[in-house]
């Protein structure tokens, strides 16, 4: 691919007008001024994309507009979409590129082919142009969407391309596993890219028992503005989601674990992740904003399962995300029966061990 005269380059394309702070967490502190937000949003191709986006054009039902619309989206990113194809490419991820689609359009195939140089269409540079709204969160535009996904994969670059995730990401890089003898399980933390049609996340962080998911987490390596808070990156779980039919192997799960919930084990995994890679804090989407047609049409169904969640987490609302440290907070042991401060006790010091197994684990796997 020949170089283009004024391109970002991919490594600092993630990068953020405003330092990481080192002070104590806390997400009203790390929040951008409204004011600020918008002097940064307010460009001329953004501009031109909020228009695109109206549901007069872009979520209408007619073909026709909706092609104009996705075209001219399309061009105004050109330059995006080609620093994306190339930071996949040196990332040693590239077989991401070769995930189909089967789209007739003529214009997708030529663009497609001159960055790849094949006719079928790679899902991953155009998860941004989905009809609807449904790739990481609900009110992000195509441009932010885009700008998250060359963010991570830079990341990936630099921190992923090494033999043991480019040969296992695909079934399942191992990254946590004990043995339940009692039971004869297994129980495994694995990490992954998701299935090709995933829209919540790149990485698919999976608890399981003998092979079969308990408990699954998506998420994408990003920029701190699209989460809404002062930090060069941050990490942003937008999915999360819990098998059916497996109350009884939480259970054994849970007592596997002295008490903590296969969540809140990969909420640890993720916490541990940003840790070494000097992020400040993680964020978790809200029910309300969450790109899944099933939970975004019924946040409140699902409130347990996200707002709840990062609640108990640490999380702090700021409008769109939960915002949650990326370190272990101790909280108070409440003051009740000694048998219950004894399991409190327990589960505090189960939850300390999963931080700093993880924290060790990521800085081997990934070699810092």
């Amino acid at each position: 691919m020949p170089a283009f005269a004024g391109m970002t380059n991919p490594d600092k394309i993630d990068s953020c007008p405003y330092p990481a702070s080192s002070d104590s967490f806390s997400p009203s502190r790390h929040s951008i001024p409204q004011q600020e937000t918008s002097s940064i949003n307010m460009n001329i191709s953004s501009t031109i994309i909020k228009k695109l986006e109206t549901p007069k054009f872009f979520y209408s039902e007619k073909q026709i507009p909706l092609k104009i619309a996705a075209f001219c989206i399309l061009i105004i990113n050109i330059k995006r979409i080609i620093i994306l194809n190339e930071t996949i490419k040196n990332s040693g991820f590239d077989f991401l590129l070769r995930q189909k689609k089967d789209v007739n359009d003529s214009i997708f195939k030529a663009l497609n082919f001159l960055l790849t140089q094949r006719s079928d269409i790679s899902i991953i540079l155009y998860k941004f142009l989905s009809q609807h709204p449904r790739y990481l969160a609900t009110h992000l535009s195509s441009t932010q969407k885009l700008d998250i996904q060359i963010t991570h994969y830079t990341v990936v670059k630099n921190h992923f391309a090494n033999a043991f995730f480019q040969n296992n990401i695909l079934t399942g890089a191992t990254i946590w596993e004990n043995h339940d003898q009692d039971h004869d399980l297994v129980h495994a933390i694995v990490l992954k890219t998701p299935d090709k049609h995933a829209p919540e996340g790149e990485f698919l962080l999976q608890y399981q028992i003998n092979g079969y998911s308990l408990h699954k987490m998506t998420f994408t390596i990003t920029t701190g503005y699209s989460v809404g808070i002062r930090d060069t990156r941050s990490i942003l779980i937008g999915g999360s989601q819990g098998a059916q039919g497996t109350a009884r192997h939480t259970r054994q799960a849970v007592k596997l674990n002295n008490e903590v919930l296969p969540a809140n084990i990969l909420i640890i995994a993720i916490q541990a992740l940003a840790t070494v890679l000097k992020m400040e804090s993680i964020a978790g989407i809200s029910s309300h904003w969450q790109c899944s047609a099933c939970v975004h049409n019924d946040p409140k169904e699902h409130y347990s399962t996200y707002d709840h969640l990062w609640e108990s987490n640490g999380g702090e609302f700021n409008g769109h995300f939960y915002i949650m440290p990326s370190r272990m907070i101790e909280k108070p042991i409440c003051p009740a029966s000694r048998s219950h401060r004894a399991r409190s006790k327990k589960k505090r010091n189960q939850e300390k061990y999963f931080y700093e197994y993880f924290c060790n684990q990521w800085r081997q796997l990934l070699s810092l």
